[in-house]
């Protein structure tokens, strides 16, 4: 299993980071091109991004992005784990990536949407604030008065139910009216197969009639 392991260490998380910049250097220059955005459009697509002969350092930058997300995602959830666990300085580790992520995101603002990048902030402040109660929680003083840090831990807590909120509504906004429209796209069809399995569909009937006319003008 140590074997396994190993082997799936270079496969996931260095294989797909290092894969996915691969294919997206080997393409810089073709970003915007039909058959490139085939291929590997959903690595970039959200990004802003041009073809680099065409575009400055932070644009070359965002159209990588995908490849920072991973590296982010991945050290938070699993990197982690192998860092003094449950410890106090993996909070702080912790804490300092997110810390970094949120400069990274308010500097660049890769997302091709502001709506995206406004929404990416929230989700990075969330749990930057997340590790920052886990972080109170490892420090707090035995035998310290409680209330302080209570107050602390519901401030910051409601902070977190806040920006979750802001997520929340931003995924409603976008989400539902692409929903109603998907509803009533399938409802007229549904409409247009019922009406079309009667006896007479009601154009049906009306071609049906021009062309009966003209056979009989014809005759």
């Amino acid at each position: 299993f140590q074997v396994y392991g190993a082997f799936m260490l270079l496969v996931y998380p260095i294989g797909v980071p290092l894969t996915i910049g691969y294919l997206l250097f080997t393409n810089r220059n073709q970003l915007e091109t039909t058959h490139t955005q085939n291929k590997i459009g959903a690595l970039y697509s959200d990004y802003e991004h041009k073809n680099w002969t065409e575009s400055d350092w932070r644009t070359k930058i965002c159209s990588m992005w995908e490849v920072w997300e991973i590296v982010r995602r991945l050290f938070l959830s699993a990197v982690l784990v192998f860092v003094l666990e449950g410890s106090p300085a993996q909070m702080v580790i912790a804490f300092l990536v997110c810390f970094f992520a949120i400069l990274a995101q308010v500097y660049f603002r890769p997302y091709s949407e502001d709506l995206v990048d406004v929404l990416q902030f929230c989700s990075l402040l969330a749990l930057f604030f997340t590790f920052v109660s886990a972080l109170i929680l490892r420090l707090q003083p035995p035998g310290q008065d409680e209330r302080l840090f209570g107050g602390i831990l519901i401030f910051v807590n409601g902070l977190i139910i806040i920006l979750n909120i802001i997520i929340l509504g931003f995924f409603l906004y976008k989400m539902v009216p692409s929903l109603i429209a998907f509803v009533r796209g399938k409802y007229n069809q549904v409409k247009t197969r019922f009406f079309a399995g009667g006896k007479i569909h009601p154009e049906t009937n009306l071609e049906l009639k021009k062309v009966v006319s003209n056979n009989f003008v014809n005759e």
